[in-house]
């Protein structure tokens, strides 16, 4: 594995808290769409639809996408993301099978997915999502982390949407490439392919909401 670390600058300046990590579980968040997330500790027990424990912060997210039923590489990913301890798992679409959704289960913090162009299979994803208690939407999803306006599509953005979205943070997938870049202020953020059928190379990505620093993760 390949860690490449990079760190994007913002016009905000990063508030310094200390911070203590705090086993969580699903159970804690009934997660929806506009929900907010809170980034700071204590946090709040009741946030809209958003249950959380008094003790329960998103500070480090793991953004993946495109895994398309190739289970050796969603393995390593999730054995990866769980031994960082990730807060938060966002996947940009395009699983494909209900199978493979089924693995996402031994993630335990909050799950965020959007629909692809690959996944067929409607009725059972949802269900297969809903199982394991993940939010799962078609098209845009869009929820806050904090005062981080986060919007996920499976998708590019186009320009229109760039122009219309007020947000912080863009994820999206479906071209299978890398994709980091920040755009007015904006930081849009494609992990890549998972699957890594494509390029050669499984990637995803970690993000942390308290420090802005972004960590991608490459496999050959």
């Amino acid at each position: 594995i390949r860690y490449i670390k990079l760190l994007i600058k913002t016009t905000t300046q990063t508030q310094r808290i200390k911070l203590t990590r705090y086993s969580h579980r699903r159970s804690l968040a009934n997660i929806t769409s506009g929900t907010t997330y809170k980034t700071l500790y204590p946090a709040p027990r009741q946030e809209g639809s958003l249950t959380l424990s008094n003790k329960y912060y998103v500070m480090l997210i793991a953004i993946i996408s495109d895994t398309h039923d190739r289970l050796d590489t969603l393995q390593n990913a999730l054995d990866i993301i769980n031994s960082r301890r990730a807060d938060l798992l966002i996947h940009a679409g395009d699983f494909v099978s209900p199978f493979a959704v089924k693995k996402f289960a031994q993630f335990k913090g909050p799950i965020c997915a959007v629909r692809g162009n690959n996944d067929g299979d409607t009725e059972n994803l949802s269900s297969a999502w809903q199982s394991i208690k993940a939010n799962y939407q078609e098209g845009l999803s869009s929820f806050k982390i904090g005062d981080l306006q986060v919007h996920l599509q499976h998708f590019p953005y186009t320009a229109e949407q760039l122009q219309n979205l007020q947000g912080d943070l863009f994820i999206y997938g479906h071209t299978h490439h890398l994709d980091i870049q920040e755009k007015d202020r904006r930081l849009i953020i494609n992990p890549g392919e998972c699957c890594g059928w494509i390029t050669g190379q499984s990637s995803f990505v970690f993000y942390d909401t308290i420090t802005k620093k972004i960590e991608v993760c490459q496999k050959s």
